[in-house]
């Protein structure tokens, strides 16, 4: 999420081999939205977007967050109730700083629309998972789709119903697009779609900050897909 502060997403940055090999050795990192490691991260940027009414400069927040990924990085041996513990420990400042600032329901309603934020984008990315199980597509597209896609809607959603259903109608019309047509009524349609799909995606991928280039690499992508 772009509103979450830069310091704050190169500490999440800095945790990316941890979780890998968590994940090698633990196989419900990815089946447990309550594994203490998805827990804690997610914490981490949804407090980071909510406390930033109480502490606008950041820096008691990234100071802490700082402390807790230094914390993680230097002390984990392969037991998993570290991130427990470093949950707690999070838990705690966060009430201190919810205190000291006295402005708890101001504080309390960011906190809960940032963790909203963030149920949305996993309960779009679960649904798209779904949708997808039984269809047989490109790991590049797949990975779009539950990544940046998901992101995309979950950022429609914010402020425009119809936006929003606008970036889910992509999601199986881009699927269907890629996939090898056998007719030429088929192929005319898929002539036909081209246009307002790039238009689509170009905007949805605006909402989330994609630049030229990165736009680029999926379009070129799509081209050579569309053409085989």
């Amino acid at each position: 999420d772009g509103q979450v502060p830069a310091e704050v997403r190169a500490q999440l940055g800095r945790l990316q081999f941890l979780v890998l090999k968590v994940a090698l050795r633990d196989s419900t990192l990815f089946s447990q939205k309550n594994h203490p490691l998805r827990v804690l991260i997610n914490r981490i940027g949804a407090v980071a977007l909510g406390l930033q009414q109480t502490d606008p400069d950041g820096e008691r927040v990234s100071s802490e967050i700082c402390r807790i990924v230094d914390a993680l990085l230097s002390e984990f041996n392969g037991d998993i109730t570290l991130f427990v513990r470093k949950l707690d420990e999070f838990d705690q400042f966060v009430a201190r700083e919810l205190l000291v600032a006295q402005k708890i329901e101001h504080a309390a309603r960011a906190l809960e629309i940032a963790q909203n934020r963030t149920r949305q984008f996993v309960h779009v990315s679960g649904m798209l998972a779904d949708a997808l199980a039984e269809i047989k597509i490109d790991d590049y597209l797949k990975d779009f789709l539950l990544n940046a896609w998901a992101r995309v809607i979950e950022r429609a959603g914010r402020s425009d119903a119809q936006l929003e259903q606008r970036m889910r109608r992509v999601a199986p019309d881009l699927v269907w697009s890629v996939i090898p047509k056998t007719s030429e009524q088929e192929r005319s349609c898929l002539f036909g779609l081209i246009p307002s799909l790039l238009e689509s995606i170009r905007a949805g991928l605006a909402l989330i900050g994609w630049t030229v280039q990165q736009q680029g690499e999926l379009i070129d992508w799509l081209i050579d897909s569309h053409r085989y």
